[in-house]
């Protein structure tokens, strides 16, 4: 995976704060409400009924029901961002929550064009 974010360190500035308000703007489209966490060391997360997605800089995960998983793939396909793309996803099930934990494994770019 390519990512200009750096375990511990985390990212320049001006790129986290282009990261998070994509991120809040692809929650937004898919339905979820955001979880105020505020600052630029919180990854932004969405809630919605028992479904959460937590979009981290290297990956979005969180349980969804599978309705809710199938939007989100087409939202993230048309989704255009010069920030991140998503590169594959994951779907494992899981029993005791009746809903699954998907896995979207990002890339991330430093560079950005206003």
């Amino acid at each position: 995976m390519t990512s200009p974010y750096v375990w511990g360190e985390g990212m320049r500035q001006e790129t986290t704060e282009k990261f998070q308000a994509q991120a809040v703007e692809v929650l937004k489209l898919i339905g979820f409400k955001i979880k105020e966490k505020g600052g630029l060391l919180h990854s932004p997360e969405g809630v919605l009924g028992e479904c959460n997605l937590h979009c981290h800089p290297m990956s979005f995960s969180g349980y969804m029901t599978e309705e809710l998983i199938e939007k989100t793939k087409k939202i993230l396909d048309k989704f255009e961002t010069n920030i991140f793309k998503i590169r594959d996803m994951d779907i494992i099930s899981v029993h005791d929550r009746g809903a699954k934990k998907i896995a979207a494994n990002l890339e991330c770019y430093e560079s950005i064009s206003d």
